[in-house]
């Protein structure tokens, strides 16, 4: 069976303020999975995010990201035709995931979590994501690049 957890968000964005819209040159949605107890990981390659994002004033930020499932690569070409198949993401039927995030928290250790939704396959159930933000490795108008981390 494989299991299927949205991994990060990697966006260098371009934006204004707190506004950020994503730069798809430079952005990466990565997910991890599981089958028969083998870990794997992947990208997928279409996908959308505005976000609003102040860690000063967290009740205002936002996420919302939709993603083409059809573009999900996993590098293995049996692997990655199940995934799309029925028996998975049903990409014939329902080609797109929503995650949508009004609710962030900041822990203690200077990590967020975004407290949304995630719809897939028809289906909408609560799903938290854990991310640092970070200084930007190469000079940009935006306070901080999305690193991954786990909540």
């Amino acid at each position: 069976m494989i299991r299927i957890a949205l991994f990060a968000l990697l966006l260098p964005l371009s934006g204004i303020a707190a506004d950020y819209h994503m730069d798809a040159a430079q952005s990466h949605l990565g997910f991890v999975g599981t089958v028969q107890g083998e870990r794997f990981e992947g990208r997928f390659a279409a996908f959308t995010a505005d976000i609003r994002f102040d860690p000063d004033a967290l009740a205002e930020s936002r996420f919302d990201v939709r993603i083409d499932l059809a573009s999900a690569d996993s590098r293995n070409e049996e692997r990655d035709s199940a995934l799309k198949g029925e028996d998975f993401f049903a990409v014939e039927r329902l080609p797109q995931a929503h995650y949508h995030a009004e609710r962030f928290r900041r822990l203690d250790d200077g990590r967020f979590v975004a407290d949304g939704e995630l719809t897939l396959r028809g289906i909408t159930r609560p799903v938290s994501l854990g991310f640092r933000c970070g200084p930007m490795r190469t000079p940009s108008p935006m306070p901080c690049a999305w690193l991954p981390a786990y909540a």
